[in-house]
């Protein structure tokens, strides 16, 4: 998932409120991501599609509601979802009571990822969110 508010034409505005997301699938073998390099091999998929993203622009956004059926393929294997961004900013979200102390993404097979509590936007890597199960 990926936030699209900039991605829209015109863009809306950066206080805009509300859901404004829009996701991509990119199918792996297993393989290639155990090996050495695995992790360099996912960021350079995952770079990819976010470079897909970008050269869409809005177009995907209006197609998304005829085509998503909220389904995946059970067929092609096992789903890894990854959720959050360093870009989303969560650790700045106070909505009366302070500040969270910390931000977390539970699932058995998600990696999840934030930007770093001293709003260093992940550039001081904090942990990403590790898988807990895949199976």
């Amino acid at each position: 998932m990926a936030d699209a508010r900039s991605r829209l034409t015109p863009s809306l505005p950066a206080n805009y409120l509300g859901n404004c997301l829009i996701g991509k699938s990119a199918w792996m073998e297993v393989r290639p991501l155990l090996g050495e390099g695995g992790m360099g091999f996912a960021v350079e998929r995952i770079s990819g599609m976010m470079d897909e993203l970008e050269e869409e622009g809005g177009r995907r956004l209006t197609e998304i509601p005829s085509t998503f059926d909220g389904k995946m393929e059970a067929s092609r294997g096992v789903f890894i979802g990854v959720a959050g961004s360093p870009r989303f900013r969560l650790y700045e979200a106070d909505f009366g009571w302070g500040k969270p102390k910390h931000v977390e993404v539970t699932s058995s097979a998600s990696i999840s990822m934030a930007e770093c509590r001293d709003g260093s936007n992940g550039k001081k890597s904090k942990n990403a969110g590790a898988i807990k199960k895949i199976s």
